[in-house]
């Protein structure tokens, strides 16, 4: 339906009726009409411009795919929008540009990589457009190898700051003590604590429930699992790094400067700060 409103001039007053409500769809709705007008994959529209009311369509696309949380679905679908806007000749380098601000903004380190799928076509090697997600995705994964340190910076344990406060600190282990019951410590034991990395509340440490009645505690023991799932991650990113530049074909300092003229990207982030460089856990 929406191919058809977009291309059959017979369509134009029911497209201008479809363009002023497009605005209470949401982003994924959005990407979805821009793919079904522009059939991506469809070898018939390779070479086609963009038909009227297209341009509107993607920018509203980018102002609400900005604010939204990103996720796998949400990268799939700005990487099928991308590829549309890389591929058609002669492309809308304003509308590429104003993608292209949107994408690095968001200091996705999963939209960029999504992103850069595409860059799979060697015909994309001198895109300056795809070069400045290659860039900004560079500045990403520059960051210092992780310091060995019993700090686990952004541990966050709901309704028990206490306990957050010890896995931020310096400290290697504390007796946790406010429980009504063994039971109580063996639960608190097992719901946040196994030893191995935890992901959602970003800390690793053993607990051990003791005592009884209200006098029950658990012992909590740091472990490395936290510090050596950083430095997987660091390695994985070394690695990734090294294909971007030589996509790039530029040196650090050249990456660098590239990426930091086109972007608000900070140098040296910690890949389990509040901005996800990273890919996955």
């Amino acid at each position: 339906m929406a191919f058809m409103l977009f291309t059959l001039n017979c369509c134009s007053q029911q497209k201008n009726i479809f363009l002023s409500r497009v605005e209470e769809l949401d982003a994924t709705a959005v990407s979805k009409v821009i793919c079904s007008v522009y059939k991506t994959g469809d070898s018939s529209t390779a070479s086609q411009s963009f038909p009227d009311g297209f341009a509107t369509l993607v920018r509203l696309y980018i102002r609400k795919a900005r604010h939204k949380q990103i996720s796998s679905d949400s990268s799939h679908d700005a990487a099928l929008v991308w590829s549309i806007l890389l591929g058609p000749q002669p492309r809308d380098d304003s509308l590429l540009d104003h993608f292209c601000k949107a994408a690095t903004e968001t200091n996705s380190g999963l939209l960029l990589c999504e992103l850069l799928s595409t860059s799979k076509s060697k015909s994309f090697i001198e895109d300056k457009f795809m070069r400045r997600i290659a860039a900004a995705r560079a500045l990403q994964l520059t960051y210092p190898r992780p310091a060995l340190s019993n700090q686990q910076s952004h541990a966050f344990i709901p309704r028990h700051p206490g306990v957050t406060e010890f896995l931020r600190s310096n400290r290697t282990s504390m007796e946790y003590y406010g429980f009504e019951w063994i039971r109580h410590a063996r639960n608190f034991a097992y719901k946040h604590f196994s030893g191995v990395y935890n992901s959602v509340e970003k800390h690793s440490a053993r607990a051990e429930p003791h005592g009884r009645g209200n006098g029950a505690y658990a012992t909590i023991v740091k472990t490395s699992a936290y510090y050596n799932r950083l430095v997987r991650q660091f390695e994985a990113d070394q690695r990734e790094l090294g294909e971007v530049k030589k996509f790039l074909g530029q040196t650090p300092n050249e990456v660098k400067t590239q990426a930091l003229q086109s972007t608000n990207l900070r140098l040296g982030k910690h890949p389990d700060s509040d901005v996800v460089y990273r890919t996955g856990d």
